[in-house]
């Protein structure tokens, strides 16, 4: 779960970031053609009417993305992510100190367990149609990380593309004989 977050977490953080950086490169070609004098514009070679289709097509471009950065709110999800990960990791390192502790109560572990059920579902969730590919994402990231512990001066890019080409080979030679 934790590995899930942090993944939506950085996927919208990222989306947010790439539309703000869009819009703000179009405000600003916006700002210099809307406040470029006549004989720039002339300089350059661009007709007035251009001129014209360039501001109002940018500014079009501006206000389409400022609905989509505002229907997606993507550094909302990004936030709720970023903060359901922080949260899922202290609850595990809460509980896993629980489990390690040998003369922990069963008052103090019930009441561990009821924050972490009160915390979860607090959480913002994962999106039903992401969660196989969380899933299988934070599987080869366990998996690479296990093999980098072994081998920590391989490159972690041929460790991937190894293990990928394996288990699509495993998985294709197992598809024909399971039904």
């Amino acid at each position: 779960m934790i590995s899930a977050h942090s993944a939506l977490r950085d996927r919208y953080v990222w989306r947010a970031l790439v539309v703000d950086g869009v819009m703000l490169v179009l405000s600003a070609v916006l700002c210099a053609l809307v406040f470029a004098p006549q004989a720039l514009v002339d300089t350059v070679g661009v007709s007035t009417r251009l001129a014209g289709l360039l501001v109002g097509w940018t500014s079009v471009g501006v206000f389409a993305l400022s609905i989509l950065q505002l229907r997606v709110a993507w550094k909302e999800k990004g936030a709720d992510h970023c903060n359901a990960a922080i949260v899922l990791a202290e609850t595990k390192a809460q509980l896993s100190l629980l489990l390690r502790d040998a003369n922990a109560d069963t008052v103090e572990q019930a009441r561990v367990l009821e924050i972490a059920t009160l915390q979860g579902k607090s959480l913002r969730p994962i999106p039903e149609g992401e969660f196989l590919t969380m899933k299988a994402a934070h599987l080869r990231k366990v998996l690479l990380s296990r093999l980098l512990d072994r081998y920590p001066f391989a490159s972690r890019l041929w460790l991937h593309t190894v293990l990928r080409f394996r288990h699509t080979r495993k998985a294709l030679k197992q598809s024909h004989t399971v039904e």
